[in-house]
């Protein structure tokens, strides 16, 4: 895990929190960010939210495909920016403040601290 600083060029990320209720941590990936062939786009999708156990089982078994799997199942919200609009996205994602760090979803553990992430 590595503490995220704010890019200076936009690059492709995913969006996601990790929290805790009543005892039980959970994943709530919100969507990414990622570049066409045409402009940047952020694209947010409704209720991708999983106990955290099991999204570290379904990672583990299926690590290059499960995120993109569940992604396809879900509505999807797209809206298109430049490259400079994209990055103040991507630095201001969680309520107006950068992400607190980032963490590859293949090395998110039980213990991995709430908070929010992105990766690449």
């Amino acid at each position: 895990m590595t503490k995220f600083e704010p890019l200076t060029s936009p690059t492709m990320v995913d969006f996601y929190n990790i929290f805790e209720l009543d005892g039980v941590k959970y994943i709530h990936i919100f969507g990414y960010a990622y570049e066409s062939d045409v402009y940047w786009a952020n694209m947010e999708c409704s209720n991708f939210i999983e106990p955290l156990e099991s999204f570290i089982a379904n990672v583990k078994k299926n690590n290059d495909t499960y995120v993109d799997e569940v992604f396809e199942g879900l509505s999807q919200y797209q809206s298109e920016h430049t490259a400079s609009s994209i990055l103040d996205v991507i630095n201001h994602y969680f309520d107006g403040k950068p992400a607190d760090y980032i963490l590859p979803y293949e090395e998110i553990t039980m213990d991995s601290p709430c908070g929010n992430y992105v990766t690449y």
